[in-house]
């Protein structure tokens, strides 16, 4: 019953079937804090718990945080001021690796966040194209996830890849790195050539950084080994 709850609460039944590997980080975040309270813990530590979050997601799992805080203690550790539910009434601040400052109250406000103008994008406009999809498909499983791409990136070009969870986010990364494959018949240009490619040239290339990657890791691996 408490799992029929959860799966409601954190709208995790359009997908409660599916096999891990086809979700979304965003909905694995949500899945992972369901199951923890499954077993309704008096205390609940989250550690950088809405990574992978959408506006939208984020705003829900708080709310719901704070409804729930009258039956479990809350230990949010993060490094943003608005993964912070507005039950949190104490904090403390670790710097160096020790505790800086703790007490009664909020985290306080963070300070303006520094753009940078359209005009320092369009620089690029005529640069030189590294990587360019036309008409491509990619499945993960049996889950189309992105429908005919077309889309290419330019030398200098600065990126950001929005969507709510579940859109496509970390497979559209995981395509233009090359670690995910498009369907047969897509058109991709890399750096000048088209397919097709060796993973282990084009890694020398395009690197990739993902929470998804930690997991092919060995226990016992060093840190200069890795």
């Amino acid at each position: 019953r408490r799992v029929d709850a959860l799966i409601d609460r954190f709208d995790l039944g359009a997908f409660a079937e599916r096999p891990l590997r086809e979700l979304s980080s965003g909905q694995i975040r949500r899945l992972l804090i369901a199951r923890a309270l499954v077993l309704e813990p008096r205390v609940l530590i989250l550690d950088e718990f809405t990574n992978g979050l959408d506006k939208p997601a984020r705003h829900e799992v708080l709310a719901f945080l704070d409804r729930i805080a009258d039956s479990a203690t809350l230990i949010v550790a993060s490094h943003r001021i608005d993964d912070f539910p507005a039950a949190i009434g104490h904090t403390a601040t670790v710097r160096d690796g020790a505790i800086a400052a703790a007490g009664a109250g909020r985290p306080p406000a963070r300070g303006p966040v520094r753009t940078v103008r359209k005009a320092a994008a369009d620089a690029h406009a005529q640069a030189p194209t590294l990587i360019r999809f036309r008409h491509a498909d990619v499945y993960r499983g049996e889950t189309l996830v992105l429908r005919d791409v077309n889309w290419q990136l330019r030398a200098g070009e600065h990126t950001a890849i929005r969507g709510a969870n579940g859109a496509g986010k970390t497979t559209f990364a995981g395509l233009i790195a090359g670690t995910i494959a498009p369907a047969t018949g897509a058109g991709v240009v890399r750096f000048g050539q088209t397919e097709p490619f060796d993973i282990w040239t084009l890694k020398e290339r395009i690197a990739h950084v993902s929470d998804d990657l930690q997991i092919a890791y060995d226990r016992g691996e060093t840190v200069e080994a890795v």
